[in-house]
């Protein structure tokens, strides 16, 4: 009898034993489950998208993609500074990706998404506000399989530690310009039709029509300049037409007249670098002579400060009006004009 409540007591030890252990090895299953779920928003943040640009090439050469990370901010009872630089991203728990700011790249498409913000600078979101922001990274191709948890860290936006995202909510598209179509469709048609030419390009003022290429061929027959103070540094722009250089390459006379609207830039630090500028319906488009970066300035025709002048006549066929007016260069307006400083002028 003893040997039986023995052998018992030892059944009851043993099963005792085996369910603890499977309780132990439940936990981190559950565990497990509860982290493998996205959080992709709180009170201040809301994530809208991951994107991929299948056609980026990493200019070293290195395996890497260019990821966009899209989202919108949010805050009802603290004002925030925000910009495009700040959030980091951590793939995995292992290796942390910092953003990249990279308005010279030819693949960015952030160009095409004005309704989202994309700096380098503070910008202010006060009480009440909602904004779109997008960040750009670039991260190796391995990084990006399904599967893996992402999380991000900013100082700059409450509780975003909370956000847990998966590589598996990533986008892919062939062509950079897709993702602004995707995401932004109305700043795409918008920004499009800023960057088209002005090649015949007629418009009216003051009842009367004029052709803008013509407009800016007169006001930059000498150079004008326009100043911006970025960063406690002064920055001078200049613009001109080289005639000199086109009558010097009258061998490629379109090739010659494309490169005969000059700019320069100065700096307060003593440092200068200029190139050749285009102009669409909106942009002067400026392209570095030392390193092919190129900057777009946004610009407008202020019709106020339009000029009489009785020693021109034009004719414009077109219309068969006569015009007696000069454009002289204030009437040109450059927007944003601290664009500039985004550049690397030194190199």
């Amino acid at each position: 009898m003893k040997r039986f409540f023995s052998i018992l007591v030892a059944l009851i030890i043993l099963f005792s034993l085996c369910a603890c252990s499977m309780q132990i090895t439940e936990a981190p299953t559950s565990e497990r489950a509860t982290e493998s779920e996205c959080v992709t928003s709180n009170q201040y943040f809301s994530f809208i998208g991951l994107a991929v640009d299948e056609s980026y090439e990493d200019p070293d050469g290195k395996p890497l993609t260019l990821v966009y990370l899209l989202y919108t901010i949010k805050t009802d009872d603290v004002n925030l500074e925000i910009d495009s630089v700040g959030t980091e991203m951590t793939i995995n728990g292992i290796n942390t990706y910092s953003p990249e700011h990279l308005p010279t790249c030819k693949d960015n498409t952030t160009k095409y998404m004005p309704n989202y913000l994309y700096t380098s600078y503070i910008t202010d979101v006060y009480m009440g506000e909602t904004i779109k922001v997008t960040a750009t990274f670039r991260i190796p191709k391995a990084e990006l399989t399904e599967g893996r948890t992402i999380t991000l860290a900013d100082d700059q936006i409450p509780e975003i530690q909370s956000i847990r995202l998966k590589t598996d909510l990533i986008k892919t598209f062939s062509k950079s310009i897709d993702i602004a179509k995707e995401y932004d469709r109305d700043g795409y048609n918008k920004e499009t039709t800023l960057r088209s030419t002005i090649s015949n390009w007629s418009v009216e003022s003051k009842n009367w029509y004029f052709h803008v290429d013509d407009m800016f061929d007169i006001a930059f027959q000498t150079a004008h300049e326009w100043s911006c103070v970025v960063n406690n540094t002064t920055y001078w722009v200049s613009l001109w037409n080289d005639w000199d250089y086109r009558d010097e390459n009258t061998s490629d006379w379109e090739e010659a007249t494309k490169y005969c609207y000059r700019f320069l830039v100065r700096t307060g630090l003593g440092t200068e670098a200029g190139g050749w500028f285009s102009v669409s319906r909106g942009y002067i488009i400026c392209t570095y002579d030392t390193n092919g970066a190129v900057v777009e300035i946004p610009w407008t025709f202020n019709e106020d400060k339009l000029r009489d002048d009785p020693d021109r006549y034009w004719n414009w066929e077109s219309t068969g009006n006569g015009v007696s007016y000069t454009y002289y260069p204030e009437c040109i307006e450059l927007v944003s004009l601290d664009l500039i400083a985004a550049f690397d002028i030194y190199s």
